[in-house]
């Protein structure tokens, strides 16, 4: 049998913050009073490219897991990856299609408030350069490091980049990638 290399799950490597005791968090950092008053689905429809994004989790009722007192990081497709997918508009267009986006969404979605300087950080101090988390379908996304550039890797081995400006409230916080980490 193979042996699995040790990597740094992220209940070991990410410091403590807001929504999460011990595990994956803001490093105490908080969201400035500006974005703090908006819940991630509302602060999305004002950033850049990622109205799609905000449109998706309007569409499946998982805006209104934003609303509440838990902390979620959410690997926000940018529009430009949204409109790679073939026949991207069915999944906004067909009801019959919502399940499937609602999924695309879920695994873009992690427990806890993990911002790219947590990322860097645990990434970092990882023996292998990688950090392994759990997606809210249950997946693992392992983030890691090229260059400067922070990734996400699927399981199917789908690499999206970190890109622009993270969108935080005061208990979430998107993060854009430029890439859809499945294919609905």
């Amino acid at each position: 049998m193979a042996k699995r290399s040790r990597r740094a799950k992220a209940s070991e490597a990410l410091p403590e913050g807001p929504g999460r005791k011990s595990s994956a968090g803001s490093g105490g950092r908080e969201a400035p009073a500006e974005q703090a008053a908006q819940s991630i689905p509302e602060a999305l429809v004002a950033a850049d490219d990622q109205s799609q994004t905000a449109r998706a989790l309007e569409l499946t009722g998982l805006d209104g897991i934003f609303g509440g007192e838990a902390s979620y990081t959410l690997l926000a497709p940018t529009n430009s990856a949204f409109a790679r997918i073939e026949r991207s508009e069915d999944l906004f267009e067909e009801e019959e299609a919502l399940p499937a986006l609602a999924g695309l969404l879920r695994q873009h979605m992690l427990p806890g408030y993990v911002t790219p300087e947590d990322l860097a950080a645990a990434i970092a101090a990882s023996p292998d350069g990688t950090v392994v988390m759990l997606t809210m379908d249950g997946s693992e996304v392992t983030f890691s490091r090229s260059a400067d550039q922070l990734q996400v890797t699927s399981p199917e081995g789908v690499i999206a980049n970190l890109s622009g400006e993270a969108v935080a409230s005061q208990a979430s916080i998107a993060l854009p990638v430029d890439a859809i980490l499945i294919t609905p």
